[in-house]
């Protein structure tokens, strides 16, 4: 028969080596300044009106959304080609909004927005624009589909 051990044992943790209560809290992807070090990034799916949104492509920040409407069992697919852009961060009605990338507005579609009913089509174009030197996407404009 053996006699336990009076050594002490370390303390056993369930699932990880670090115990709960001591594990780092996770870095935050965005600011909690009004400096803009970093930006909240674009939802890949998200849903707006009455659509669902996914997207397909990026490339820096121009992308490729799948746009079906979610009222349908069979949906037609379109496809839309944005110029993602970002906000420094600002104030409405009185709350603080954090640094984020943001989807063109309906105002600014054929400027910084595009829909295809071709998916072909939507990539000639995703690929026109995202091949393009940038001048200033924060600043710069696009004027058939070209930045200016």
């Amino acid at each position: 028969m053996t006699t336990p051990s009076k050594q002490k044992r370390a303390r056993s943790f369930g699932g990880g080596l670090i115990p709960t209560s001591s594990q780092k809290t996770p870095a935050r992807l965005i600011s909690t300044s009004k400096r803009a070090d970093y930006y909240k990034p674009l939802e890949t799916h998200f849903q707006r009106g009455k659509f669902n949104y996914k997207q397909i492509a990026r490339e820096k920040d121009v992308a490729i959304f799948e746009q079906a409407w979610r009222g349908s069992s069979e949906p037609d697919i379109c496809w839309e080609v944005v110029v993602i852009r970002r906000h420094s961060g600002k104030t409405i009605k009185g709350h603080w909004v954090e640094p984020s990338e943001f989807y063109p507005s309906s105002s600014e579609w054929g400027k910084y927005g595009f829909t295809f009913p071709n998916r072909d089509k939507a990539r000639a174009k995703f690929f026109e624009i995202s091949l393009e030197e940038p001048k200033d996407r924060k600043g710069g404009e696009l004027r058939n589909g070209k930045i200016v």
